[in-house]
């Protein structure tokens, strides 16, 4: 909802100006604090969808929260519980880690070797 913001011309001494008509609105009807309480909900409070609200067996019950927690549910068995997404985030790391070793900006042959037995000492 935008505000009505239409020009009146002025003819003075034959210069036509353009004046803007005021008009005034409160600090939280503006538009404004309108889209900024909106993403406030959104980011902060997490609230990104109409409330929808059953009374099921006496409890009341938030299918938009229920369906979040089922997603969530079904993202962490799909990635966290496949043992291929660990390990190419494992070979990954590895590839990432030689290529560090070889090249020697952020650390050498030696450190990398020490990291490397570190690592397969918490693993096995």
């Amino acid at each position: 909802m935008m505000e009505d913001r239409t020009y009146q011309t002025t003819n003075r001494f034959s210069v036509k100006k353009k004046s803007k008509k005021s008009t005034s609105t409160n600090g939280t009807d503006s538009n404004t604090a309108k889209v900024a309480r909106k993403f406030l909900d959104m980011n902060l409070y997490n609230i990104r969808n109409q409330r929808y609200e059953y009374n099921i067996f006496g409890y009341d019950i938030n299918l938009g929260k229920a369906a979040s927690l089922f997603r969530t549910f079904t993202v962490a068995l799909n990635l966290g519980m496949n043992v291929a997404v660990a390990a190419t985030g494992f070979f990954t790391a590895s590839y990432a880690h030689i290529v560090n070793a070889i090249v020697g900006t952020k650390y050498g042959v030696k450190e990398s070797h020490q990291a490397g037995m570190e690592v397969m000492h918490h693993l096995l």
